[in-house]
């Protein structure tokens, strides 16, 4: 759903307008949408197996008899989509991130690392990590997708050092699957880089700073906030 369209100096707020036919649909077989996400100024949708764009506002310029400029677009909010790839998506809403030059996620059913930067590729399998990822995205991973309670998966962006952070937290009664990890991507040098020890259920970004939050412990009432 979209609310109306927003103009500078309006007297009622737009933005809160959700009207009962402003709804766009796609392909509802390939799963919910699970992350709406922008990049470049345009506008993305993954679903559980399928990444696609949405059209928003398309406008084409093109040169009249005249030899004026003539703008072709209908003006909707939403003209159409086109899905960008099948049998690529995520189920976990939370392993979606991007930086200013790529999108990046996580897709538990390939069990592989994406990245789109006008090209989607895996980079766990062609960077090396295929086993690494393979080994974390166990069966436990499958079912839940809530980092806050350690159990999920949490992709950010740090913009100090141009590394995408990927955390697998799984606090489970299986000892074998008690585990935690946060693998790190450098974007300038196009390569996973090693692991970190901090395993935060979340992380606050505002593109500037990245902070990272260590609960209270049990029976105490004191956290920790980690810039």
């Amino acid at each position: 759903y979209y609310s109306e369209v927003k103009f500078n100096n309006e007297t009622l707020d737009s933005w809160q307008v959700y009207k009962t036919n402003n709804f766009y649909d796609v392909e509802g077989n390939y799963g919910p949408i699970n992350c709406l996400i922008s990049l470049r100024e345009e506008l993305y949708y993954i679903q559980e197996r399928a990444f696609g764009q949405l059209l928003v506002n398309p406008i084409t310029t093109i040169s009249g008899d005249n030899g004026l400029p003539v703008t072709l677009g209908k003006g909707a909010t939403v003209e159409k989509h086109r899905n960008l790839a099948l049998d690529v998506g995520t189920k976990h809403q939370w392993s979606v991130y991007r930086s200013q030059n790529a999108i990046t996620w996580i897709d538990i059913r390939s069990k592989k690392i994406y990245m789109f930067d006008g090209t989607i590729k895996s980079i766990s399998d062609s960077l090396g990590q295929r086993n690494f990822v393979i080994k974390r995205l166990h069966p436990d991973l499958i079912l839940n997708d809530n980092p806050i309670l350690k159990k999920g998966i949490i992709t950010t962006y740090d913009h100090y050092h141009n590394e995408f952070l990927y955390t697998f937290t799984n606090d489970s009664a299986t000892a074998d699957n008690d585990e935690a990890y946060t693998l790190v991507y450098s974007e300038p040098v196009g390569k996973f880089t090693g692991l970190y020890s901090f395993t935060p259920p979340v992380y606050l970004n505002n593109n500037r700073y990245l902070l990272s939050i260590d609960p209270a412990a049990a029976g105490s009432d004191i956290g920790k906030i980690w810039v």
